[in-house]
């Protein structure tokens, strides 16, 4: 299946509705000249309960993916070559702007690259316009000052690096799988890439707080494809939901900078709604949310069950078995293991740089290539910055023998990484 970068999608969307209705049970074919592969279509038939709901699931994916690309031209185009022309006559009838001329090439480039067409009903209005436009911007700019630096060290609030200096890439239990992007790709996960949900689970101070934090600058910085098809990446920590928060509420009090001059919890809902298949919600730590907040009608279930926003893109990471399956069905889980012992040398070498002393990095390598057991040890990702702290202090408690009660006591600590 094609993709691309998300734009404006006013104009496709609101055939839509009319267009489900219409082709009901001949969505697959239409998926088929929408160019879907089969692996998606059959995710989209297990995750709809009727094909009703699966021919609109099936238009909401293909406007995610293709984003500018997906045309009411091309969307009717589709419709014929799939033997459906009753509902291309229907939605000429129903909208007679239809019957016009197709856009010349120029004035289609001129579209996808930011030029003005004339405003039809419906558009949203100027205000709509400049509410988003300050959201969006809000949200990129408190990523910026809230994320960028962290403390790895909950413990030393003088240590603060960028995530730059440090963010170390991370081992999943599939070798195809490095970043976000490839678990929404086909190619790599080897399965359908026409996901609303995945899990990703690792044990405690396995690096899924720092992966989730890179992956939203990154998106929000429209460097990864995941980000250049999803306008709205919405990072929520989900320790700090409080119980009968609603999603808007959440996004307003984790996502934006709550002065932003017309920003408020119910713009914010509007703006989720017009744009939902292009909204992100990267949620981090579901085992830290809270019991009263994992509640039936509380705000996370119902988004991981789809009963709000079914048309957004989740990616929620977990400690294992911590009961994510009771509101969602994820259409793929990944599995973080930590380190390899390639990337164990890089991330001493980043910190041994950050802290300005190369020469014990060599040492500490050197020591863990020579004690195998500490070497496994520090394929956790928080066990390995501990080990640094320590070799900076006092080498001679950097023993597998004294070492191994203290990752014991990170495993059943309440730490968030």
């Amino acid at each position: 299946m094609a993709e691309g970068q998300s734009g404006s999608d006013r104009g496709v969307r609101k055939v839509f509705f009319f267009t489900k209705e219409k082709v009901s049970s001949d969505w697959r074919d239409l998926a088929f000249h929408l160019e879907f592969e089969q692996a998606d279509i059959d995710n989209i038939a297990g995750r709809n309960p009727d094909d009703k709901s699966r021919c609109m699931n099936l238009l909401e994916e293909w406007l995610k993916c293709n984003g500018d690309r997906a045309t009411i031209e091309v969307l009717m185009e589709a419709l014929s070559e799939a033997n459906l022309q009753s509902t291309v006559d229907g939605l000429k009838s129903k909208y007679p702007e239809l019957n016009a001329p197709p856009l010349s090439r120029s004035q289609l480039e001129r579209k996808v690259d930011g030029g003005h067409l004339p405003e039809k009903k419906g558009d949203k209005n100027e205000e709509d316009v400049s509410i988003e436009n300050a959201f969006l911007g809000s949200m990129r700019k408190y990523y910026e000052l809230r994320l960028t630096k962290f403390k790895p060290l909950i413990w030393n609030d003088n240590f603060a690096p960028t995530i730059d200096d440090l963010f170390t890439e991370l081992d999943f239990s599939s070798e195809k799988i490095k970043r976000l992007d490839d678990l929404f790709n086909s190619n790599t996960s080897g399965q359908s890439a026409a996901r609303r949900c995945i899990l990703i689970e690792a044990e405690p101070g396995g690096g899924k707080t720092i992966f989730m934090t890179k992956e939203a600058l990154d998106a929000v910085s429209q460097k990864t494809e995941l980000g250049k098809r999803h306008d709205i990446v919405l990072l929520i920590r989900l320790r700090e939901v409080r119980e009968g928060e609603t999603i808007e509420e959440i996004v307003w009090d984790q996502c934006v900078d709550e002065t932003t001059e017309g920003v408020d919890v119910q713009s914010i809902k509007t703006i989720l709604q017009r744009n939902q298949s292009r909204v992100l919600f990267l949620l981090d730590g579901y085992d830290e949310l809270q019991p009263k907040a994992k509640a039936d009608r509380q705000a996370i279930p119902k988004l991981l069950s789809g009963k709000v926003y079914p048309n957004s893109t989740i990616v929620i990471t977990s400690r294992p078995a911590a009961g994510v399956q009771q509101y969602a069905q994820p259409d793929y889980r990944a599995s973080i293991i930590g380190f390899s012992f390639k990337h164990v040398m890089e991330y001493v070498g980043q910190y041994f740089t950050v802290v300005g002393n190369q020469d014990l990095a060599k040492t500490l390598i050197g020591h863990l290539e020579d004690d195998g057991l500490l070497r496994d040890l520090v394929e956790n990702p928080m066990f390995l910055t501990l080990v640094c702290v320590l070799w900076e202090e006092d080498q001679v408690t950097v023993s597998a023998g004294t070492m191994t009660g203290l990752y014991d006591n990170l495993l059943t600590s309440d730490m968030s990484v």
